[in-house]
């Protein structure tokens, strides 16, 4: 008989210091990466920062990104919202102002490549409150999504979203 072995996750929280799941706080550690053998995926959270500014714990979790995927390649990594910008921000994309805010929920056409990892639905229907949005996607990243909301790594093991399917 097969053993299940309990699925690990950790979330690095960027915003609210409530995680159900263990936190790790970047910005206020030295990032030890010995800390991902334990965990088969991490969760970056939303958050109100701006990714492409130049807070110095931004700078250093998008670091942390960039050392991860160099260092542990097959480790799972989730983005949501401002996760997913960071992410995107952290691998050579860019993240700019909206001309008005998004705030509800909003449908979010899936291309080919997102009717794969999602193929019950051609459209996802998410909730969202944003005020920047992807400009340059980032490098080795595929859309699932017609607009610029939600992607892929090429390894297939960094999904990220602007929003939070429902």
């Amino acid at each position: 008989m097969a053993t299940n072995t309990p699925l690990r996750i950790v979330i690095l929280i960027t915003g609210c210091s409530i995680a159900v799941l263990d936190w790790f706080r970047v910005h206020h550690h030295t990032a030890s990466f010995s800390i991902l053998k334990a965990y088969d995926l991490i969760v970056l959270s939303g958050g109100t920062a701006d990714p492409m500014g130049s807070d110095p714990w931004v700078l250093k979790l998008q670091d942390f990104l960039r050392t991860t995927v160099d260092c542990y390649p097959q480790q799972k990594i989730v983005g949501v919202s401002w996760g997913h910008q960071t992410i995107c921000v952290a691998f050579r994309g860019a993240v700019g102002r909206m001309d008005a805010a998004e705030i509800g929920v909003t449908r979010m056409k899936l291309t080919e490549e997102g009717c794969k990892m999602f193929p019950l639905n051609a459209d996802l229907h998410h909730h969202q409150f944003h005020r920047r949005e992807i400009k340059v996607p980032a490098q080795g990243f595929v859309r699932l999504a017609e607009e610029p909301k939600a992607f892929l790594n090429d390894t297939n093991t960094i999904p990220r979203s602007k929003d939070t399917p429902i």
